[in-house]
């Protein structure tokens, strides 16, 4: 089993479209599992510091810190991404057997990890600012055939990058 990952910006649009469709060598060899990560967050600005060679993100309130503008930027490039995957031109078996969004920066609102109980309240509350992204990726992995995960995390604590590898694993393989 080989684990190949692509980190592509969410800009680079033809990057991203040239890693779902596949190289000549995927065509040549035939299917290859894939997943899909969508990376996604409240705000744009990062707000992780170095202290003591450690990075930690600053403490922001909820309310101040969502960015609507980015959050609606965010939602329109996952539509595109997302609905692209259903078109009649999308082979089979270049669909990923998974797509994850990855809902990012959760340590900026609480200092313990999404998954304990301690952190419900704010854990609720960003679902609820992501809600219309999980819904439409929910509903087009029903009509589309992949299965989907959210996870709350952070990049910068590995709160969820453990689930998200999990994730991938018990599905490709």
């Amino acid at each position: 089993i080989i684990l190949e990952l692509q980190d592509v910006p969410g800009s680079e649009y033809g990057e991203i479209w040239d890693n779902i469709y596949g190289t000549i060598w995927d065509h040549i060899f035939g299917h290859r599992n894939h997943a899909i990560i969508f990376l996604l967050a409240p705000f744009k600005d990062n707000c992780a510091e170095n202290i003591n060679g450690h990075f930690e993100m600053k403490k922001v309130s909820l309310q101040n810190a969502i960015d609507r503008d980015y959050l609606s930027e965010q939602f329109g490039l996952l539509k595109a991404y997302v609905g692209a995957l259903s078109s009649k031109n999308m082979s089979k078996r270049r669909k990923p057997k998974i797509v994850i969004l990855f809902i990012n920066k959760f340590d900026a609102f609480s200092s313990v990890n999404p998954k304990d109980s301690s952190s419900k309240d704010v854990a609720d509350k960003i679902r609820e600012q992501f809600s219309k992204h999980i819904l439409y990726v929910e509903k087009s992995a029903k009509t589309i055939g992949f299965e989907c995960k959210i996870v709350l995390g952070s990049t910068v604590e590995k709160f969820g990058v453990s689930e998200t590898l999990d994730n991938i694993k018990n599905i490709l393989y």
